[in-house]
């Protein structure tokens, strides 16, 4: 049988099996309403093009005891079908499709809603449910089980001929199925790209797969709703290695909550998150495994909306999160918290574009504040050379969870500029500044947003360890050393205030301290590497005290004793 069937139509067992030797096309408007127990058959694909061609409606549900079977001539695996296309709506339940190349195709953004409950899909020659990307808000499965196909995955198709489908059309659920391996992209169509559109929602569900080797663009909502024992996996496509554009971006309108998630085999990142706005991007118990080169990129503008817990950096080329500075977004937008992941090695800031984009710094804006939490490591690479702090910079180590801030290569003198405090305030305990030209540079005049160091080093810069212009700065239990320059320099301008305090001015090239300016410094209580005081303005042969410097009395130790990652306590008990 074959043609069209133009009015609402029945197929009952008294007339089973339907054997179709043409196609079948339920035009629109049309119900077709096939009852339990009956068999469709269809021929071989060489043989005929013979389809069951649904632009209307088809009803198609059976019983636990009385299953409706679409299947090939004879039943056989050799005779595979053509299937059924569906671009209008279709209500599948207790059903089994087998012995087709593609049991199931759905088409189109406008048709309704296609549903399969309670059903078998099995020994399929290809994948044995393709969706287009527009239509993939239609598919509904509840209970479906997957069995013998190749693969036993579900399509998504973004080509139909020489015309793109990247784009979701409507709110989309990808749901866990008995034996289902997962949701593929084809990988098909001109561009490796599929397109989450603002006001679209993309649901995966617990115990999802989802496989590609496309960018998934997010301007909408996406969310992973994993479990502990079913966790969604977002990965490359079987066979396609990592080396694809397999990776989710995040842009302003996106929002996103990942949890229970791993995200594995990404390249040439896991996540890019872009754009200004204050919607978040939420990872919760994530994994991000064997991601390409970065697992997070996240442009500066864009870091407060990254929020993580328990996330977890593994196998990936550089377990990092990059701090993206490209084409001068060097500037946060709000408030940021930056943490400790497990196997987070740094939070890398550097301009990935080429030529960089002038000027190369990272900027902490007036009235906003840059947090960094205990046991972070911040580095610093090309393009963004200098953390500078317009409003405040708060490094809240611990004696076992100090912070670092260094060079992005960590491995000599200058290889980055420091930090700049301009207009703000920065406090830094149990911090570690290393290898700037100038590690820490205070140029603020307002002395009620003072810069504080304790139990904090600035060590190995190229020039100065701290260089002050104006502003007031305190350093208690600190150690500036084995500096280039100075280990600590005052300049002749502006009106600063600089107090120091059971610290250590040792090492240094040129002098402990220099003081270029008419204001007393008060560097009283410190160790400057000899018993005997400093030399310069001092008596002794430590590390010298120039200009004017109070440093009587001097501390003949060091009362800093060194403890782990080379910092220091505030106070030390003798016996």
């Amino acid at each position: 049988m074959g043609g069209i069937i133009a009015t609402d139509t029945t197929w009952n067992v008294a007339n089973s099996p339907y054997v179709l030797t043409d196609t079948v096309t339920v035009q629109t408007g049309v119900s077709l309403t096939i009852e339990a127990g009956v068999t469709v058959m269809m021929p071989d694909m060489p043989d005929t093009k013979a389809v069951l061609d649904v632009q209307g409606h088809l009803e198609a549900v059976g019983t636990a005891v009385n299953p409706i079977l679409f299947t090939s001539i004879d039943d056989l695996p050799a005779n595979n079908w053509s299937g059924i296309t569906v671009s209008g709506s279709a209500n599948f339940e207790q059903v089994t499709m087998r012995h087709a190349y593609t049991a199931l195709s759905i088409s189109g953004s406008s048709g309704g809603v296609v549903s399969l409950a309670n059903s078998t899909v099995e020994e399929n020659l290809l994948h044995p449910v393709v969706v287009d990307t527009d239509a993939l808000h239609r598919l509904t499965m509840s209970n479906v089980t997957f069995s013998n196909n190749m693969p036993d995955r579900v399509g998504i198709n973004k080509s139909n001929g020489l015309v793109d489908n990247f784009t979701l059309a409507g709110n989309v659920l990808l749901t866990s199925q008995p034996g289902l391996e997962g949701y593929e992209d084809l990988g098909n169509g001109s561009a490796p790209q599929i397109i989450v559109p603002q006001g679209i929602t993309l649901t995966f569900a617990a115990g999802t797969t989802f496989m590609s080797d496309s960018t998934v663009i997010v301007a909408g909502y996406l969310a992973a709703n994993g479990t502990q024992l079913e966790p969604v996996i977002l990965d490359d496509r079987p066979g396609g290695g990592n080396f694809m554009s397999n990776y989710f971006v995040f842009g302003e309108t996106a929002s996103a909550t990942l949890t229970h998630t791993i995200i594995r085999d990404g390249h040439p990142l896991g996540l890019g998150i872009g754009g200004q706005s204050d919607l978040p991007i939420i990872l919760q118990d994530v994994v991000l495994d064997n991601v390409g080169e970065f697992p997070i990129t996240v442009e500066a503008p864009s870091l407060h909306r990254l929020q993580m817990t328990n996330v977890t950096f593994q196998n990936s080329t550089y377990n990092r999160v990059l701090v993206d500075t490209d084409g001068g977004q060097d500037a946060i937008a709000a408030d940021v918290t930056l943490t400790i992941q497990p196997g987070l090695e740094w939070y890398e800031f550097a301009d990935g574009s080429d030529p960089q984009t002038p000027p190369a710094e990272f900027v902490v804006p007036e009235g906003i504040t840059l947090t960094a939490e205990a046991g972070t490591e911040l580095r610093f690479g090309v393009g963004a050379e200098d953390l500078v702090v317009n409003g405040r910079f708060q490094a809240n180590g611990t004696l076992t969870s100090p912070i670092t801030l260094t060079s992005a290569a960590d491995s000599a003198p200058g290889q980055w500029e420091g930090i700049l405090v301009e207009n703000g305030s920065a406090q830094l305990e149990y911090t570690e500044v290393r290898y700037g030209t100038n590690n820490v540079t205070v140029k603020n005049t307002a002395v009620s947003t003072p810069v504080v160091l304790q139990n904090s080093q600035l060590q190995a810069a190229a020039t100065h360890g701290l260089i002050v212009f104006d502003g007031a700065v305190t350093a208690v239990c600190s150690r500036f050393v084995n500096n280039n320059g100075s280990g600590v320099l005052i300049v002749s301008a502006g009106q600063p205030t600089v107090q120091f305090l059971s610290s250590a001015l040792v090492g240094n090239g040129d002098a402990g301290l220099t003081n270029q300016n008419a204001r007393m410094v008060d560097a009283r209580q410190n160790w400057w590497g000899d018993a005997s005081g400093p030399a310069g303005v001092g008596p002794g042969s430590g590390d010298a005290a120039l200009g004017n410097v109070l440093f009587d009395p001097w501390q003949k130790e060091d009362v800093c004793t060194t403890l782990p990652y080379q910092l220091y306590l505030s106070t030390v008990i003798k016996p």
